[in-house]
């Protein structure tokens, strides 16, 4: 990995209440059996978007495209240790509740799922390039058949 990869618990609610409310789950889920099913049902019940808080909540991510559109929370974080959580009020009166489950450092072999997508997106790239580059070609020699092109040399 060339950045540090992390796995959070993560939800946004815009009552204070349900905010504390799980703030308290996540500091009990460390002794429960299925701490990931307890969460899932917290998200459920208590965030404003259950969705979005589900894809952060179950999967790895690279630091620096975690809350990219938001960086105070992107700052918050960063500081974290594995096991700390913290909650944060924003100026537009939501609350984020976020706990670090894990962090992957730099360096480390991954998981092929953490990374699918990255490859995915290199490949379509990559593709699109040779797809310009055939055209531009085909052009080139159509051009230079039908005698519209001068190659000085």
């Amino acid at each position: 990995l060339r950045e540090p990869f992390l796995r959070i618990r993560y939800l946004h609610s815009s009552d204070s209440m349900s905010a504390l409310a799980a703030v308290s789950v996540l500091d009990s889920i460390a002794v429960s059996a299925n701490p990931d099913s307890v969460w899932m049902s917290t998200v459920s019940n208590l965030g404003d978007d259950p969705e979005t808080a589900t894809v952060l909540s179950t999967s790895y991510f690279p630091a620096s495209r975690l809350f990219r559109n938001i960086p105070y929370l992107q700052d918050a974080v960063a500081p974290l240790a594995v096991g700390q959580s913290g909650i944060i009020l924003t100026d537009d009166g939501v609350y984020h509740v976020i706990q670090l489950v894990d962090r992957v450092d730099t360096g480390t072999v991954p998981n092929m799922e953490w990374i699918v997508q990255d490859i995915q997106n290199r490949l379509l790239i990559d593709k699109r390039k040779q797809m310009y580059a055939d055209q531009v070609q085909r052009l080139r020699n159509r051009a230079l058949a039908e005698g519209l092109l001068e190659i000085p040399e």
